[in-house]
Order: C-alpha cells, then structure tokens, then sequence
C-alpha cells in the first residue's frame, strides 16, 4: 500500500493481511495501529517526523525497516523482530547504538548521517550482518575500531578454518577405516580361527576331545546328527564342544569368503573404469586423472532373472557350437546419460529398481529406440561436461570459484548381451525398423569427433576400441554398479566445498559405516559372539628355551617339529635354528617386523667357528655341545646341512606387520626357505618358486660374504672380489661396515647398474667388465609394462588404457650434469665387454673424481655424456664403433692424458683442440687420411703440443720441427695458389 497526505497511521483492522506498507513525506509522529498487521514483511516510514521506535512489537514477520530522514535519537523496542534482516536509519539523531543484540539475522544497516561518536562491542552479537553504512557521523576513533573489528573476525575466520580442519581430518579418519573395513574384518577373522584351532588342537592333546578322526569326517558326523534329529542334550559333552568349536569355524569362514568376494568385486570394478579411462580424451579439460570414492553393488534379484532368461532364451535358439560364441557377447558397460536431462536421484533409484524401461522420455528426446551405451569413460561423460561448461560459462564470469562444475560425477556399470550386432549407418536413426534382426548397433568412435571438441588431436590408439552401444532390449541391460567419482586437474580447486555433477544429488548420512553396512556388521557380531568364546591368555613378549619348551610340550629341542606361537607380541625368534627338527612353525598376528629370524642362519657362522677352531669349548658364553661339534665337522667337511631350518615346510606368519610391509614378502619368503610347502595356509606352488627365483635371485648379500669368510667383521675387508656368480643385485646393508673396502670386483656377472654399490663410501677401484651395466642407478621399468594395480600403488592417474609413454625429453632429462655426484671416492672404473651403446645413458657425469676409465670392446658410437668427468686423466675406448668426435666430445676433458680409441670407425680428426695436456693417443686399427699424400701424425704432432706418445711411437723433437715445418710449407702453397686464382 502507498498513502500520501496521511497524518496518522489508523485503519489498519481492516487490511489483517498486508505484507508491505510505504509511508513516504507525510507528518506522522507516532507508529500506531500495526497489531492489526502480523503479516507485515516490508514497512516504509521515511521523511516523516518520527520521534520514537514503537508499536511493533506485533510485527514479528518483519524483514525490512526503512525509518530514514526522521527525528528518531533512540534505537528501541527491536527486540522481537528476530527476522529483522535490513534497517535503514539514516539520517536521524542518533547518538548511540543499542538495542541490536537480539537481531541475529541482520544482514544490513544503515546508520549513516547520525550524532553516532564511537562504536564498541556493539556489532558483536550480529554475526550475519554483511554490510554497514557509518558515512557522515562523528565517530572519532573510527580507524581503530575498524582495526579491532578487522583483527576479531580474521580470528573468527582462524577458529573455523581450525574447526573446519579438524572435522576435515575426522572425516579422512573415518574414511579410512571405511576403506580398510575388508582388510581389518578378515584380519579379525582369521585371528579367531587360529585362536580357536589352537585351543581345539590343545585340547585334542590334552585328551579332552578325541583326535582319531580328521576335522572333515567330524564335520560330516555332525551334520548327519543333526540330520538324524540328534540334540545336544542326548549327545556327548565331548561331541557337543567339539560341534560348537566346527561351527563357529565354518561360520568365521563364511565371513571371510564374503569380505573377500567385497574386495574382489571394488578391484575388478575399479581396473575396470581405470582400464577405459584415457588421458588423452579428457586433455582439453585439464583432467589428468580419476580417483574413485565408491563403488555400489545392485542387488535387484527380479532385473536379474529377467536378464538370465533372456539370455537363456537365445542360447535355446542358437546351435550348440554358437553357445561359446553368446558366452563372449557378454560386456560391461557405461550407461551414457543425456546431459539435457538431468537425472535425480529419485529418477536414479527408479532405473536401479525398475530397470532401464525408466528412461523411455530420455530416449525419445534423442530420438533413438534404444539403450545407449559406451564402452569408453571419455564417450561417456565428455557430453556432460562440455553440457555443464556451457552452462556455467555465465555465471563463472561473476563468480571467482575455479572449481570445475565436472569434477564429480557418477556412473552406471551395466551387464549388456550385446547378441547380434551390426555396425550403425549415419542417416538412418537407430531403431529396431532400421536394423531388423539386430539385437545392438554400434558406432565407433571415429564418427564422433565431429561431435565433441576434446576428442580431436590425439596420440594414443585406444580410439581404435571406443564405441557407442545400442541395445533395442532394455530387459538386456542389467545394472550391476553405481560409482562415484572424481577427477584430478591441473587447476587447483579453491573452494571448500564440491559442486556436484547433474547425474545425481545424494543426501549424506551422518553414520556412513552404519547406514551401508550394518547388517553386515551385525551378522559379524553374531558370529563373533557364537560358543565358544576365545579365552584371553597371556601373551609371550620374549622366547627363551623354557618357554619354547613350555609351549611345545617338549624335554629337549630335537624333539619339536610343531611349533605354535599364534596370537602373542614377539618380535623376535631367537635360538630358532636349534630346533632342526622343526617342520611346521605358526607366528601368526605377532609383531614382526623383520624376516631375519625365519631366514638369516646364524648357526652357518657358529658351525663354521666350531669346525675351525675345534679345541673351543664355549663360543659366545655358550657352551659347545658334541651334536653342535659334530655338525660342525659335517659343515665343514661340505655337505648340504642347511643354516637353520632345513626341515621346515609349514611357516605362518599372517597377521604380523611384516606381511603387508615387506615388498614381495611371499616370494621373499620362498626364496629363503627353499624347503617350504606351505606359507600363511596357502599352499607353495611351483610358479611361486620360479619367481621367487627370478626376483631374489642373484643378490650379492652380507649373509654371501660373511658364509665365505666364515666371520661377519666386515670392517677387516679391504677388497670385494665376487666374480662369475651371477650377480644380479648387490644389497650390502648396512653399508656402512664396508667402509674400508678399496677395490671391487665383479667381473663377468648380471648386473645392469652399480645398484648398491653405490653406497660403499670409500670404493677407489671398481671392475664390473662383462656384465650388462646401462646406468650407474636402475632404470625405472617403463609405466606402460606394469599392471593397473602397480600403477595405482604409485598413484598414478591413469591405468594404462591409452596410456602415453615418456617423451623423449623427459627420457633425456636425467642425462644432465645436473643431477647429484655419487661415489665421490671412486677413481678407477672398468666397464669394458657390456655392451654399451649408449654414452649418455651411463650417467658416467656423477663419478666426478673419476681419473682412470675403461670402456674397451663396447657398442658406442658416439663420445658423449662426460662433462662431468674433469678430473679424468685416462680413458680407454678401443674397440668400439666411433665414427667423428663431436664438438662437445671432450669440451671439458682438459685433464686428460690419456685416450685409447684404437680399433673403431674414425675417417677424420676434428674437436681435439681441448685435450691441452694430452701425452698419449692411440688410434691403430681406424681409417683417418687427412690427404692423399699426407698422413694424420703430422698434422697431430702439430696440433697437441703436449703429446709424447702416438700410436705407441715416441714423439721426438725432431719430429715435431718437421712436422711444423712441414704444416708451415703447406700453408705457404695454400695462400699462394690463392693470390694467383686471384
């Protein structure tokens, strides 16, 4: 309403539902008549004569007050208007600000043109308020309060970042005990199994349960008294806990096949999505990769007995030698949503439930009878997001949030019989009519270029793969999974929280673990509460001979072959390689942290002592036995004896830490006790021996070297000769214990790089010829040969499908001089006969006091790679196939004194000139001619003035006159022949 020539406000019963009221230049001094109005959302009273705040109390709707241009000095009676969000009041008489305390929803005030002298605390309370107008007043510590205010909000904004940090790190908690829920479920299980398979097995000793019958034929007696209508009041109390201990058995193994069946179904899922996955699709968006943060198995029993009898249906029709060939039309694929029409949740749950017959107006927007489908992530959501850039292009220019509208995004994985399928035609829609017969149609990706900017300028020959589905059956697309997920971009993303995709907008629950698995929580609870329970013992912190004795139920140690330490808090096994009858040992869920006492034999090195030294009675304060004495003649003497447990053939060691920390630990394992049969209850193939072989074969360890001196001082060594064994690897830890070694050699072995030598700090003389060195360090094994999940482990961001290998920039950027020196004390290196072609690759730069180095009977062709080598004084290249020297060859050789570059491919001496303080050059066996009738001594005599030797020919005085003189003569008859031409 809008009134002019009103003095007083009346009347106002008769309008119960007003919301705004505008009262703009009259004469009214006095609000009045408002109870009448709760509704009122806006009221205008400006350029009036109002001398007081009043009669609003009723008003408890208002949003907006305007009272500007009044005589108002008091701001009062707002203390009910909790939904007051902008007051105007500017330009009265107000000296003081009161009377806002109350107001938490004030978003904005205009106080300008007042009396007002200083601010204080007054604002405080009004934690919403977004913008305030003070202009024209008299405030006159102004600046400082506008500090203070700066200074208390900044620390406002400090206290929730910290909070928002906090409940950041709380949710990171969570989500990793969420995804290690599996992992942690069946350690727990397999924990009880071996808990109670230990008491079980006790009491079987102890005679309390018979132990005639194998736990198989037990089980199946069970089962038949349970069958024959036999209780557990008529039964036995043997055979009533004995049944109680099979069950829960069964029962835990029950769990474990189905959180291991959870796991296998999120692996195979994620290799899945990461093996369609294609950098260079998704290159133009600055995608560089995709992280998955859930995976949901659908479980909807009616989808799939349709989808089987379909199926079925068509394997009826077919003859039976096309059986096989519908077996492989089976293919999982991505369900290709239509950008235009986003779909919600509830409309999601609907194509989970009721299948894809849900989406029949999304068909008919594109104008095609069928399911699309694609077997590529890029085909698949390359739509979407260019959709979603389009439509945020607007509203980015007002909004400063870099945060892509894409970056989080969901996908259905469905199970497609593709059946009959025929290739799409580009002007016929696709339509059962157009393709009769046809169960799918499909579109390679090809036809789509022209469709999606992004899908241009490519590299990698995935393309040739991708393609779009069209399925005419919608009851044979059955939808196995939703995932959720999101990409990684170079532009990093500012804002705190994400937007989310136009695909779905789920609501989060608070309880996530107790909201999705529950139930399943629930039945493992049950099965852990089950007869009987697992009795808590004290756990063994340290073994000693009583205790393993104790243990074992044994007098002496020979007479232990079974060893169960299950469950305890060992960390270490010491005296284990006395029990040299042992053939089964179970460490399982200890604290180990080193294999060293399951492998490493320290009774080689007591045996060896014994059988040297044969007049000791005690070697390191114990007493020397007449078994140790005797089996230290036969180790002496050289037979087989292993250096421990040679009998063993059962090890458990499943749930210590060493197990999942260890790299490759079961091959590990393996390797080091060869006589194995079983490991951690899995049974020792021979495909695990061969590999265990190839990957631990071939070290070159402390254990090899203290064998051989039959000592493990190792700071008495002062030379490493190891040749001809096959030395693959050097692992020699710690390094340190060599520090007095000088001379190494291992000549004639496998090795591909220095591997650990390069930790030997005092190594000056270093022979590797005949191996296969490439590099002074390993080479990384390219990412395109290793597997999704190494890859994964290495965070990469894509998983091979289209995967780019290095360019050949990064390949050489390692060859610079720029990277780190090593082997700072090395000075003579021998890498003759490996077959070295490349230079450069050796990254021979990082020796940089190297003086002495011999690279005869190799494949270079070329001299590179050696700036770094400044010091060096002699270098042997005999024997190769060097074609010219290069300019920057021996740029920086200026200490050289020595070069060996007999028996290669020279035709002609260029680039020498650095070699200032050369003295001997040999280059027999190659073709150089300078002229016809000159050779090339002459001219190199000349040119070195420091060489003393060539070609294994001293250089006399005289020759060096008649070479000068002979040079001088040349170039006389050069410039004369010049001036006559002229």
């Amino acid at each position: 309403m809008f009134f002019s020539g009103y003095p007083m406000i009346a009347g106002m019963f008769r309008t119960p539902n007003l919301t705004t009221l505008t009262l703009v230049g009259q004469s009214i001094q006095k609000i009045s008549d408002l109870e009448y109005c709760p509704l009122l959302k806006n009221l205008w009273i400006a350029e009036c004569c109002l001398t007081k705040i009043d009669g609003l109390q009723h008003c408890t709707n208002l949003e907006k007050l305007y009272l500007y241009y009044n005589e108002i000095s008091t701001i009062e009676n707002l203390e009910t208007l909790m939904k007051l969000e902008i007051i105007w009041l500017n330009n009265n008489q107000i000296k003081e600000i009161q009377g806002l305390h109350t107001l938490q929803n004030l978003k904005e005030l205009n106080l300008a043109g007042n009396l007002i002298h200083k601010i204080g605390t007054c604002f405080d309370p009004n934690e919403q308020l977004e913008r305030l107008n003070l202009s024209g007043n008299r405030i006159c510590s102004f600046k400082a309060t506008v500090m203070k205010k700066i200074m208390y909000y900044n620390m406002r904004v400090k206290s929730v970042h910290r909070q928002l940090n906090e409940e950041l790190e709380k949710l990171k908690e969570r989500k990793c005990k969420l995804q290690k829920l599996p992992e942690d479920r069946i350690k727990l299980f397999k924990c009880n199994i071996k808990h109670l398979e230990h008491e079980l097995t006790e009491l079987q000793t102890s005679g309390k349960i018979q132990n005639n019958k194998s736990i198989k034929s037990k089980r199946l007696e069970i089962e038949k008294s349970i069958e024959d209508g036999e209780n557990t009041d008529e039964a036995s109390e043997e055979s009533s806990l004995e049944r109680k201990f099979l069950l829960k058995l069964d029962a835990l193994r029950e769990r474990i096949t189905f959180w291991n069946r959870k796991l296998d179904e999120f692996n195979s899922c994620y290799d899945l999505i990461l093996s369609r996955f294609c950098a260079w699709d998704f290159k133009a968006y600055s995608i560089t990769g995709l992280k998955i943060n859930r995976i949901i198995r659908v479980h909807n029993r009616i989808l799939r007995m349709i989808f089987e009898e379909k199926f079925q249906m068509f394997l009826d029709k077919e003859v039976l030698s096309e059986t096989e060939n519908y077996r492989k039309m089976l293919e999982c694929l991505f369900y290709v949503f239509d950008p235009d029409l986003p779909v919600k949740k509830k409309q999601l749950l609907q194509v989970l439930e009721d299948g894809f017959q849900a989406m029949e107006e999304h068909k008919r927007s594109r104008r095609e009878e069928a399911v699309l489908l694609s077997n590529s992530l890029s085909i698949c959501e390359c739509p979407r997001i260019e959709f979603l850039q389009q439509q945020m292009k607007d509203e980015r220019k007002n909004n400063n949030d870099l945060e892509e509208p894409f970056i989080h995004g969901k996908l259905i994985i469905a199970k497609v019989f593709l059946g009959h399928s025929v290739p799409a035609c580009e002007k016929d829609p696709i339509s059962q009519v157009n393709y009769p017969g046809a169960n799918s149609v499909f579109r390679p990706r090809k036809y789509l270029l022209k469709t999606y900017s992004s899908m241009e300028h490519r590299n990698c020959d995935c393309r040739h793969r991708q393609c779009e589905w069209f399925v005419f059956d919608h009851e044979l697309v059955l939808p196995e999974y939703v995932v959720e997920f999101e990409y990684t971009t170079l532009v990093k993303v500012q804002s705190l929280f994400s937007t989310l995709s136009n695909v779905i907008v789920e609501e989060r629950k608070k309880n996530t673990e107790g909201f999705i698995l529950s139930s399943d929580l629930q039945c493992d609870d049950e099965v852990m509460n089950m007869e009987p329970t697992v009795k808590a013992r004290p756990k063994i912190v340290c073994l000693d001979e009583k205790t393993v004795l104790s243990v074992a139920k044994a007098n002496i140690y020979s007479q232990i072959t079974v060893l169960n330490l299950h469950g305890n808090s060992l960390s270490k096994l010491r005296d284990i390689s006395k029990l040299t009858g042992l053939r089964k040992l179970i460490v399982s869920f200890n604290e180990f942290t080193s294999l060293d006492d399951v492998y490493h034999m320290p009774a080689s090195l007591r045996l060896s002592v014994i059988g040297r030294l044969k007049a000791l009675t005690h070697l390191d304060g114990v007493q020397i036995t007449e078994e140790e004495a005797a089996a230290a003649l036969c180790f002496i003497a050289g037979s087989k004896i292993s250096q421990g447990l040679n009998n063993l053939v059962m090890l458990d060691m499943y749930g210590n830490l060493i197990v999942w920390k260890q790299d490759n630990y079961r091959l590990f394992v393996i390797f080091h006790l060869p006589s194995l049969k079983a490991l951690d209850g899995t049974a020792v193939e021979t495909a695990d021996i061969e590999s265990a072989k190839d990957l631990f074969g071939g070290r070159l360890t402390c254990d090899m070297i203290a064998e051989r001196l039959g000592h493990s001082d190792f700071t008495k060594m002062h030379e490493l000769n190891w040749t001809t064994s096959m030395i693959r690897t050097v692992d020699l830890v710690p390094a340190d214990q060599f520090r007095n070694v000088c001379n190494v050699n291992l000549q004639n072995n496998n090795l591909t790089s220095f591997s650990g030598l390069i930790f030997l700090p005092n190594v000056k003389i270093l022979c590797l010829n005949y191996n296969h060195i490439e590099s002074v360090l390993p080479r990384q094994k390219p990412q395109n040969h290793l597997t999704n999940r190494q890859q994964l482990y290495q965070k990469v961001t894509s998983s091979g499908y289209g995967q780019q290998g290095s360019s050949k920039v990064s390949r050489d950027a390692g060859f610079g001089e720029n990277l780190p020196p090593i082997m700072q004390s090395l000075e003579v290196l021998h890498l003759g006969y490996n077959g070295i072609s490349n230079l450069a690759q050796l990254q021979l730069s990082r020796l940089k006091n190297l003086k002495l180095l011999f690279l005869q009977g190799n494949e270079i062709s070329q001299i590179e790679g050696l700036e770094g080598l400044q010091l060096l004084q002699e270098l042997v290249l005999d024997h190769n196939r060097v074609k010219t020297i290069t300019e920057g060859s021996f740029a920086r050789q200026t200490s050289l004194l020595a070069l060996h570059l007999e028996e290669n491919r020279l035709r002609e001496l260029n680039n020498l000139q650095p070699l200032v303080k050369l003295q001997k050059l040999f280059l027999g066996f190659n073709k150089i001619q300078v002229t016809r009738k000159m050779s090339h001594r002459p001219l190199l005599v000349f040119r070195l003035p420091n060489l003393q030797v060539l070609d294994g020919i001293t250089v006399s005085t005289e020759e060096r006159a008649r070479a000068e003189l002979h040079l001088i003569e040349q170039q006389v008859k050069k410039n004369s022949t010049l001036l006559e031409s002229n």
